[in-house]
């Protein structure tokens, strides 16, 4: 996580929906959030 990174931001960077990013990370919210915290995506390759 990066200053200025929501939750949504990071889900179209990666080209998927929010509930998805969510689901991945049910640990995360985005009123949680905090600069350096890693999240899972999906793996894109």
């Amino acid at each position: 996580m990066r200053k200025g990174d929501t939750m949504s931001t990071i889900a179209a960077k990666y080209k998927i929906s929010l509930s998805e990013l969510l689901q991945l990370n049910p640990h995360a919210s985005s009123s949680t959030l905090a600069i350096g915290q890693k999240l899972r995506v999906p793996n894109t390759h």
